[in-house]
């Protein structure tokens, strides 16, 4: 499999502390998406999430975000993305949609939208 295309749409999986709600999450995806990093964000309802964490299981209130952006624009967003999450080490999971059956005026919406304004 190749490497993505710069301007090739990228979706980012990620999890959040759901206790934190509107204090940290909604003011991080708005930065992310004012600074150009991510055309838009998605925040799904809490879930549950069970996993190890320094030797002891976990069962914490999760609320999974689904970033949309350029193959480009992914080193420099998740640098800013770490800056702004509260875990030591979040989840940032990048996936490659199939480009062919996906809809080609939302992946040059996300082109436009993730552009830096000169």
């Amino acid at each position: 499999m190749s490497a993505p295309a710069p301007h090739d749409l990228c979706l980012v999986y990620t999890t959040w502390p759901a206790h934190e709600g509107e204090d940290i999450i909604a003011p991080a995806l708005k930065t992310l998406v004012s600074e150009h990093l991510i055309a838009c964000a998605n925040r799904l309802a809490p879930s549950v999430s069970y996993y190890e964490w320094q030797g002891a299981l976990q069962e914490e209130r999760e609320v999974i975000v689904i970033l949309k952006t350029t193959a480009q624009k992914l080193s420099a967003l998740e640098a800013r993305f770490r800056t702004l999450h509260p875990y030591d080490e979040p989840c940032f999971i990048v996936l490659n949609p199939d480009l062919k059956t996906s809809a080609k005026s939302f992946i040059d919406w996300v082109n436009t939208q993730t552009m830096t304004p000169q």
